[in-house]
């Protein structure tokens, strides 16, 4: 089936086995689930007091306005991160 005249943004229903998810928090988890792999399980009670021997500092600051012009000006087909997730999805989750 080929969809068209749709507005921006739309993504159709993603299928997993039988089940369809239409509504835009239930595709969100479904590609959580399908492209970001669980945290493992770890015990970080002994990290309390904790202190790193050479603090890393962080000079530049990101604002969410800025985050998403980047990801709205990228190519919609490409990919730039390391978990191979393609700009059209972080495009997506800008716009909803």
């Amino acid at each position: 089936m080929i969809l068209k005249n749709l507005p921006p943004g739309f993504f159709p229903p993603l299928k997993k086995d039988r089940d369809l998810a239409f509504l835009s928090k239930d595709k969100i988890e479904l590609l959580k689930l399908h492209h970001f792999l669980l945290l493992p399980q770890a015990d970080f009670s002994n990290m309390v007091d904790f202190e790193y021997l050479n603090p890393i500092l962080i000079l530049a600051k990101f604002t969410y306005e800025k985050i998403s012009q980047i990801i709205q000006k990228s190519k919609k087909n490409n990919t730039l991160n390391p978990n191979k997730i393609l700009n059209r999805i972080l495009q997506l989750f800008i716009y909803n």
